[in-house]
């Protein structure tokens, strides 16, 4: 266990980038920046302990929160643009842990923003890790619109030989990547990742259990299903039909004392035909229907996923249900950009993942964790990013509706904060309008 602790200290280090002050440049026209910025009156959603704190003053100077009180205790800084936000709720900023964004940042990066989502993990791209860390650098400055947050990978490996393992490792992890993603899991890949002080993980081989990849050192599984048709044991264990809280305890247990995570991609699954339940299928076709409307006054008119029609059920409590009870370590993710970005659409499928765990067994609570608390917790970043607290980076978004009482009200943006850049409901449709205006295929 010494040497799996010694990995993780080493990731604790690896990713303290994604939490770093860094000063902000002139903003875009569609940006407001000030020298601070309030939301007065505003309800906190304190997504920590699952309740709400009403009638609070949030106080931003650059890009941190400078002090979270009461209206009537906090004062209003002098010259500061204050937001009326007396009925609004107040979260975190959303995270979407396993995205892949292609060749279409002018496009991507926009939509996820427009959805308040201001983290992302790359779970792989075609585009260099170079030009990745230089437009994630244009965005902490201000000259490009996209999410402050982002652990990027470079490519997905496969690699069974360490030599070969540890060369691309160390390559990937000189051109900027802060993750390796394994495709599949090899054990030479892990130890390799371990020797480079890089977090790894990915899709599982056929033949590996998820304890067994807990037990190597992997920080995160991706699918509850990956494309081989691998499930890491778990659809006996703790979603299929023979899953109990028994079966599924001592793998709960074993994936968080190793710090392992599981990114479900239930969105994925519903376009691949895993089972649905009926009623994650209504959700999801009423969530859909933003991105459908999206697309259709877009360049490209292409039918959107609420078409798929649904599976029947075999577990009638939901594949989540028993996953909620034992606690599983989930983040939320949702292959967004994958296969094509039309029928995947960033920001856009985060709303329906978080819907669709609320409908497939998890408290709404858990269902906003997966995507606020939990990756800052995966980074070991609570200090900085993960709940609406004094001192913490400033990654927020503004909701007209209470998201505890329903979590499709994550979708009722009133206004977003990016690394201290504040984005009111104009600037969101204005970013929504020039993405529509161009071709998801070609960018023009």
């Amino acid at each position: 266990m010494g040497g799996l602790q010694d990995h993780m200290r080493v990731f604790r280090g690896a990713t303290l980038f994604l939490v770093s002050t860094i000063s902000t440049a002139a903003a875009q026209q569609t940006v407001t920046t000030t020298t601070s910025l309030v939301f007065d009156r505003v309800t906190v959603v304190d997504v920590e302990q699952g309740k709400l704190v009403p009638d609070q003053r949030v106080v931003i100077m650059g890009n941190r929160i400078e002090v979270v009180g009461g209206a009537g205790v906090v004062k209003t800084p002098k010259g500061a643009q204050v937001v009326d936000a007396k009925g609004k709720y107040l979260i975190p900023g959303l995270w979407d842990m396993h995205t892949h964004s292609q060749n279409l940042a002018h496009i991507f990066y926009p939509l996820f923003i427009a959805n308040g989502v201001t983290g992302i993990r790359d779970a792989w791209s075609v585009i260099s890790l170079d030009t990745l860390t230089r437009w994630r650098q244009e965005i902490l400055g201000g000259t490009r619109v996209g999410p402050p947050r982002q652990i990027l990978v470079g490519e997905a490996l496969d690699d069974t030989v360490l030599e070969v393992a540890q060369r691309k490792v160390d390559s990937l992890k000189a051109h900027g990547a802060n993750f390796i993603k394994t495709y599949p899991f090899t054990f030479a890949l892990a130890a390799a990742a371990r020797r480079a002080g890089l977090p790894f993980g990915g899709h599982l081989q056929l033949s590996m259990t998820a304890m067994e990849a807990s037990d190597s050192g992997i920080s995160i599984l991706d699918h509850l299903r990956d494309h081989s048709g691998s499930t890491g044991g778990l659809d006996s264990l703790c979603w299929g039909d023979k899953a109990t809280v028994e079966r599924c305890q001592p793998v709960a247990e074993r994936l968080k004392r190793n710090e392992t995570w599981l990114v479900p991609t239930i969105t994925r699954g519903h376009l691949t035909k895993y089972v649905m339940a009926p009623r994650s299928d209504a959700i999801y076709t009423h969530l859909a229907e933003g991105a459908s409307k999206f697309w259709s006054r877009a360049a490209a008119n292409i039918p959107f996923v609420h078409n798929t029609p649904p599976v029947l059920p075999s577990e009638p409590l939901g594949i989540l249900h028993v996953m909620q009870r034992v606690g599983m370590p989930i983040l939320a993710g949702t292959d967004a950009g994958a296969p094509v970005i039309e029928s995947m659409p960033p920001g856009f499928a985060l709303h329906a993942e978080l819907a669709m765990y609320v409908s497939e067994g998890m408290s709404v609570s858990d269902a906003l964790r997966t995507a606020t608390l939990n990756p800052a917790k995966f980074l070991h970043g609570t200090d900085s990013l993960g709940t609406v607290t004094s001192g913490k980076l400033a990654d927020l978004v503004l909701l007209d509706a209470d998201p505890l009482a329903d979590i499709t009200n994550t979708t009722a943006i009133r206004a977003v904060v990016a690394n201290g850049r504040y984005f009111d409901r104009a600037a969101l449709d204005s970013l929504l309008t020039e993405v529509q205006a161009q071709d998801p295929r070609t960018g023009r």
